[in-house]
C-alpha cells in the first residue's frame, strides 16, 4: 500500500496538485520508499509556501542523510524563503536571474 500512496503522491507532485501531493507522502508509512516520500513532503511544503515546515523536514532529512548535497541545497533554499517570508526582504537580482533561466 505505501509503494501506491508514494507513487501516487508523486504523480500528483508532477501535477502541481500540492495539497493531494502532500496528503499522500505524509501517510507513507516507514519502509524503502519513507526517505524519498519525505524529501517529496519537504519540495511540496516548499511549494505551498510553507517555509518553516518544509525546513523541519529538511532539516530530519539532512541528520538522516548528511551526504545528500541535493537535500542540502533545497534547504538552504528554504531557508532563505523563510527569512524572505519573516522579514519581507527580498534578493530580485537573484530572483530575476533564476526566473530567466526557468523560461
Amino acid at each position: 500500500m505505501h509503494y501506491l500512496l508514494y507513487y501516487r503522491g508523486l504523480a500528483f507532485f508532477q501535477v502541481d496538485e500540492w495539497d493531494a501531493a502532500l496528503r499522500d507522502l505524509d501517510t507513507v508509512p516507514a519502509g524503502p520508499k519513507s526517505d524519498k516520500a519525505l524529501r517529496g513532503k519537504a519540495q511540496t511544503l516548499y511549494h505551498l509556501r510553507r517555509f518553516r515546515e518544509s525546513c523541519d523536514v529538511f532539516t530530519k532529512l539532512c541528520k538522516k542523510h548528511p551526504e545528500d548535497v541535493g537535500a542540502k541545497n533545497d534547504f538552504r533554499q528554504a531557508i532563505s524563503r523563510l527569512a524572505e517570508q519573516k522579514k519581507g526582504g527580498y534578493n530580485f537580482k537573484m530572483i530575476q536571474e533564476k526566473a530567466s533561466k526557468t523560461y
